[in-house]
């Protein structure tokens, strides 16, 4: 059977839709609650799905067959077709290596960073030095290292910003990049699982610049200049992207990428003139995925590059493009519209 969105679904703030199909075709809705304003899922050390919206922050439970709230002292929204519109009453989780769970929100109008400790009941505040100048601060992600440190970036007055907290250090501080240098328009965090972490500085969906934070190091170094952008890295350190006008992959101390295999005939990147896969996930095992169509009136398919493989495979169902997509540590694909979460694959 195939599985096609009802209506289109934007990337970031997607609008009404559904998806069709049962769990004997592999592809499962988890629940029936609408995740208003929800992100997509961060993933527990179980492989478990946990996702923010203004009801909470909550984890799939396959045992119950529901989602569950995850701690206290947040404060719940009710749904409502004008949240949509107000990030700031948006639940934003991330997960570290540890565990600890992190989400940006609060009543309307007074957002802030939160954390809810691993084994921990009851969320706490975790905003100490970053500015109080809300909302002008946005908060996009929150990341960790394998050494316990934390880094965030988003916007402040209209420009990028990333903040890092050391392990055992009380509050936030700002990363430079270059001072007195406008940063670009958006900072993407990309981890390698080694400690390492790279900065994508971008206009838009253009890139704009990659820099390296080395594990240990406190100061960003600039590695790959304009028109360059990094979709994931594996914890050898190969980055896997956009370099200069190619896809492709650039191994530790290269600077040359190497090209990465292309579709197969008639799929190509959406969302650019792209001619072949722009890697935007991997998972624990180093398998690659990247999305693709046929054509402009075609549904999205999502790509698979195994580790040693010299050729892309499709795995799950055709979707709606644009596609919201995401893959658990494990393999799993996941998609979302605001009337559920849907996963496919064991």
């Amino acid at each position: 059977m195939t599985f096609r969105s009802c209506f289109a679904i934007s990337l970031l703030l997607l609008s009404t839709g559904c998806f069709l199909g049962s769990e004997d075709d592999g592809y499962a809705e988890l629940g029936q609650t609408r995740f208003e304003g929800s992100t997509l899922p961060v993933f527990d050390g179980q492989d478990r799905p946990i996702i923010g919206s203004t009801m909470g922050v909550r984890r799939w439970s396959s045992e119950n067959k529901q989602w569950e709230v995850l701690g206290t002292g947040l404060a719940e929204h009710p749904p409502s077709d004008y949240l949509e519109s107000r990030p700031l009453a948006v639940w934003r989780p991330a997960i570290d290596p540890a565990g600890n769970l992190y989400a940006f929100g609060g009543p309307a109008g007074t957002p802030q960073l939160n954390r809810l400790a691993v084994g921990g009941a009851q969320w706490e505040r975790f905003d100490q030095g970053l500015p109080q100048t809300y909302p002008s601060i946005t908060i996009d992600q929150v990341v960790g290292d394998t050494d316990g440190n934390l880094y965030l970036s988003g916007g402040e007055s209209n420009e990028p910003v990333a903040y890092q907290r050391r392990r055992g250090a009380t509050g936030w501080s700002r990363l430079v990049f270059v001072a007195g240098e406008v940063t670009a328009y958006g900072v993407t965090i990309i981890p390698d699982g080694a400690g390492n972490l790279y900065f994508n500085r971008h206009h838009g969906v253009q890139p704009r610049d990659v820099w390296r934070l080395s594990a240990g190091s406190t100061t960003p170094v600039k590695i790959l200049g304009p028109d360059n952008g990094v979709g994931v890295a594996d914890r050898k350190g190969n980055l896997y992207g956009y370099f200069s006008g190619k896809n492709g992959r650039l191994a530790p101390g290269e600077t040359t990428p190497s090209p990465l295999p292309e579709t197969p005939e008639g799929w190509r990147y959406t969302g650019s003139i792209i001619a072949g896969p722009l890697v935007e996930r991997i998972d624990a095992a180093g398998a690659l995925y990247a999305q693709a169509k046929e054509g402009p009136y075609s549904d999205v398919q999502i790509f698979k590059l195994a580790p040693g493989s010299g050729a892309w495979t499709r795995i799950g169902p055709e979707l709606g493009e644009p596609l919201a997509w995401t893959i658990s540590p494990k393999g799993r694909l996941y998609t979302r519209t605001p009337y559920g979460v849907y996963a496919f694959g064991s």
